[in-house]
């Protein structure tokens, strides 16, 4: 008698294959170009730098964002003539005058095109619109994705001139000692791993006793194997006599109930 085993190989590749694409897409950290120490040199001196961390081994820096240069033109002589041409003169200003109407009629007209009271202390305010979220995921990704551009890590050389040139240039410079590794740990592994047991844990005890997570809407029927030349006769109980009896009514009753249930006999569970 075998019966089916609850687990296979495919649950654990299908925990290893969610932690893996967890920890890729959530946990993971943007590569950071690696540039030589006299190009950072340069850099520091031509003042591009903002910012560095300086580690034992390593320093980590962040570029200045770069300001845009446009050119203004200056306005030509052509402009000028242009504008010279454009200008009224003072006969043209004169005949306008004698165009202008009377401030009296001026005055007729202004009366009957104003609108009444009541409709003009009436004022349309507009609703404040929201961002939707989408649009301030879409700037928060697009200024991460600039500040990665502007990202870079060297190797550390033995530099004594290198605090008072960042110190000269104005660069905000901090050193760090600690390393990350533990913390890396913890956070990329411990806490997603922690994240899936709770959840694994969870959808079991919601489930019934003997119920699989992928058997959902399987017969729970059980398959046993019965060997074919292992069968039970009536030589085999030969010699007990109660026992054919017994056997020998209920087939009899099988065959002809009625005669016992006249009787009022009824077949036992």
């Amino acid at each position: 008698m075998e019966k089916h085993k609850k687990f296979s190989i495919w649950y654990y590749a299908f925990v290893f294959l969610s932690i893996m694409i967890l920890d890729y897409f959530l946990f993971s950290t943007p590569k950071i170009k690696e540039i030589s120490y006299s190009k950072f040199r340069d850099l520091v001196a031509k003042d591009e730098v903002a910012s560095v961390v300086i580690e034992p081994t390593k320093i980590y820096g962040v570029l200045k964002k770069k300001k845009s240069t446009k050119q203004v033109k200056s306005p030509s002589k052509t402009s000028a003539a242009k504008k010279k041409a454009l200008t009224p003169s003072k006969t043209s200003e004169a005949k306008k005058k004698t165009l202008v109407p009377s401030k009296t009629s001026a005055a007729k007209k202004k009366i009957a095109a104003a609108p009444p009271k009541a409709e003009a202390s009436k004022k349309i305010i507009a609703p404040h619109k929201e961002t939707p979220w989408r649009l301030k995921f879409g700037k928060m990704e697009k200024r991460n994705k600039e500040l990665q551009k502007r990202e870079f890590t060297v190797v550390r050389l033995k530099d004594n001139q290198l605090l008072q040139d960042l110190q000269s240039h104005g660069v905000d410079y901090r050193g760090k000692l600690e390393s990350n590794w533990l913390k890396n740990f913890f956070f990329n592994w411990i806490i997603p791993l922690g994240i899936l047991f709770l959840i694994w844990v969870f959808l079991f005890a919601k489930m019934k006793p003997g119920a699989g997570m992928l058997n959902v809407g399987k017969s729970k029927a059980k398959i046993y194997q019965v060997d074919a030349s292992k069968k039970v006769t009536f030589e085999d109980v030969a010699g007990i006599d109660e026992a054919v009896e017994e056997v020998k009514e209920v087939v009899d009753y099988l065959k002809e109930p009625k005669k016992y249930t006249r009787l009022g006999a009824k077949l036992p569970k």
